[in-house]
């Protein structure tokens, strides 16, 4: 980053997830929860027949579904309240944790680029992270627990094979174990950033997570504009990006 920037390290609260459906499938009054979670044939093949339609550049047919996956991310990260607010770089991620988020702003601290300001937003209950050793290499694996078991894209079989036999290990130890394993991720996190001076803001969007720090923007009711017990309403939802922009801006002073 040449010049001095605000990061967003966040999860799926911050990567417009599943927005793109109302493009593809052209209906707005379905639950995004019902998409994320069933195996649609139909949706799959509406989303193969997008990709195909928009991609422009050679297509590596090997690697499809990784290449339609990441194509679809970047399109709902254009979809987000994050590509609303200048200047902002979104490296949200869906299933990130505290673990993740340190990786990364350490990284961006190691390449000289300084972060005008931090952005972290808290994550569901369910993300899980934990680090594999493989090969003498570190590996920073996380997902949503209730997609452990579907098909991934991102980690070769072997590490994502350990990443699921130690996740099941510790969710022995129960809730109470995952919660002093976020605080502490959360601590270390703060604490980096402190170190290098670097201000930030903890977004809670899910009132849960308040056990982690007393110092946050209540951001809750943002997420309850689009959320019903049924799900997201993805039509809601994208009504919801500008304004929790808003929000957001005048939390960092650019408003």
């Amino acid at each position: 980053m040449a010049d001095p920037k605000v990061v967003l390290l966040g999860d799926c609260i911050a990567t417009g997830q599943n927005l793109i459906w109302l493009e593809i499938l052209g209906n707005v009054n379905f639950s995004g929860d019902i998409l994320q979670n069933a195996e649609d044939k139909y949706r799959e093949k509406k989303l193969k027949l997008w990709f195909l339609k928009n991609n422009k550049e050679k297509i590596n047919f090997d690697n499809l579904n990784r290449e339609i996956y990441k194509m679809k991310i970047k399109k709902e990260k254009s979809m987000s309240w994050v590509s609303k607010i200048p200047n902002c770089v979104n490296l949200a991620v869906a299933g990130e944790t505290f673990q993740g988020m340190h990786k990364k702003i350490k990284r961006i601290i190691a390449e000289n680029s300084k972060p005008s300001m931090v952005l972290i937003t808290c994550f569901s209950k369910g993300h899980r992270c934990v680090v594999i050793n493989h090969e003498n290499q570190k590996f920073v694996v996380k997902r949503e627990s209730e997609l452990l078991h579907r098909e991934q894209y991102v980690w070769p079989n072997k590490i994502y094979e350990k990443f699921i036999n130690k996740v099941n290990y510790q969710e022995t130890f129960g809730e109470k174990f995952q919660r002093r394993k976020n605080k502490k991720s959360f601590d270390l996190l703060v604490k980096l950033l402190d170190k290098h001076q670097i201000p930030y803001k903890f977004l809670l969007f899910r009132k849960y997570n308040r056990y982690l720090s007393d110092q946050y923007v209540d951001l809750s009711d943002m997420k309850l504009s689009y959320r019903t017990h049924d799900g997201e309403i993805l039509s809601k939802k994208l009504s919801a990006q500008e304004d929790i922009a808003r929000g957001v801006m005048d939390v960092i002073g650019q408003s």
